[in-house]
């Protein structure tokens, strides 16, 4: 999936993201836009099953088209009963979830899904296996960033000044992470009033924006914030341009 995909699909509530399911490399997509909702409270599960594919992907270039056609059965199945969760790609199948008030149609044409109907009245499958932690978020949002900044001309490869912000419930939690913080390879900007009753630490760093290095100190990061009892609240940039740019 091309980075224009992910900033589309976000833009429609609609994210995709790797991750892994019962130790297996998988693709979730879900509809962040959705919220947990009592009255629906039947999962319907819906299974293809794919062939399977070799070591190094997750799915079969002849599945492709028949991947395709079971997303569109899916869809035109719950429209109008039911409100689109997400799905699972993992070696071997593809599996789609939709939340509803009410059992599936009865339908007697031949399909190749199968489908399946779970009480799911907490949102349990929603909540804990496609709605993205907060790592799998800080990713995401870390891929939109390089995106953007590369469309206006941004060399990845330069080292600049990347700006980061952590917020916390209490003043004394964010003291501990900023006095902390000061003592690592960061530059400590301040620790002031947030949003509300929060407050927020911002720091920044001189590094580059090549993959392995964004992701390791994002995952570092997002780690060591939830440590000190709050939450990574992202980083930024400026656009860098090289000599020609």
């Amino acid at each position: 999936m091309t980075a224009e995909d992910t900033l589309a699909r976000r833009a429609e509530g609609i994210v995709r993201y790797a991750a892994e399911l019962d130790g297996e490399p998988a693709l979730l997509e879900v509809n962040s836009s959705l919220r947990p909702d009592s009255r629906l409270r039947l999962l319907w599960v819906a299974r293809l099953a794919l062939e399977q594919p070799p070591p190094d992907q997750l799915i079969c270039e002849t599945d492709e088209p028949r991947l395709s056609a079971a997303a569109a059965e899916f869809s035109e199945l719950i429209e109008g009963r039911a409100r689109y969760a997400g799905r699972s790609l993992v070696p071997g199948s593809c599996t789609f979830f939709a939340y509803s008030a009410s059992e599936p149609p009865l339908e007697g044409k031949q399909s190749s899904l199968q489908l399946t109907v779970k009480d799911d009245r907490n949102w349990e499958h929603f909540q804990k296996v496609l709605y993205p932690n907060s790592l799998a978020w800080a990713y995401i949002d870390t891929m939109q960033i390089r995106h953007l900044l590369r469309e206006k001309g941004d060399d990845h490869d330069l080292v600049r000044r990347i700006n980061h912000s952590a917020v916390f419930k209490m003043k004394g939690e964010a003291e501990r992470f900023g006095k902390w913080i000061a003592t690592q390879e960061y530059a400590l900007e301040g620790v002031d009033r947030g949003e509300g009753k929060s407050w927020e630490v911002t720091f920044s760093e001189e590094r580059n924006l090549s993959l392995p290095e964004i992701h390791d100190h994002v995952y570092r990061s997002v780690r060591l914030t939830e440590e000190f009892g709050g939450r990574y609240d992202g980083w930024g940039c400026m656009v860098t341009h090289g000599r020609g740019g």
